[in-house]
């Protein structure tokens, strides 16, 4: 994990954003229908790489997908997301490297994928090729 991530941004990370939690997941639930997502299609499996406080992971389960694996390497950020998932348990939290996540992903089980940043892409295709290339070919990709 970058020093900066785990040992700074982590603990003001969802502060950064300027609003209350709910506040923002509403944001992302707005962002995400703005984009197209209606909801689960396909395995209605979505998964959230680089998750961090997991606005994304919670504004999906409020959009009814059955399963979904957030997954990012600070546990602090889980730790936060975790405070909020209780109302959701189809949440699955996973504190793991990025790439060692989406290398286990067997190819077409996710009908959703987020990225949350250019960086974050970058990094997981240095890491593990295209992201995408893993998901099921009518899924959409976020971020």
């Amino acid at each position: 994990m970058n020093p900066h991530y785990g040992g700074f941004l982590a603990d003001h990370y969802t502060w950064i954003f300027g609003a209350p939690y709910m506040t923002l997941v509403e944001e992302q639930f707005d962002a995400l229908r703005r984009a197209g997502v209606a909801g689960p299609n396909g395995t209605g499996l979505a998964v959230d790489l680089g998750c961090g406080s997991g606005l994304q992971s919670v504004a999906l389960a409020r959009m009814g997908y059955p399963s979904i694996l957030a997954v990012d390497s600070s546990a602090k950020l889980l730790a936060e997301l975790e405070l909020h998932a209780g109302d959701h348990p189809t949440i699955r939290i996973v504190h793991d490297d990025l790439s060692q996540v989406v290398a286990n992903i067997p190819v077409g089980t996710a009908s959703w994928a987020a990225k949350i940043s250019v960086r974050l892409a970058g990094l997981a295709r240095r890491r593990v090729g295209r992201p995408p290339a893993r998901l099921a070919p009518s899924s959409k990709c976020f971020g």
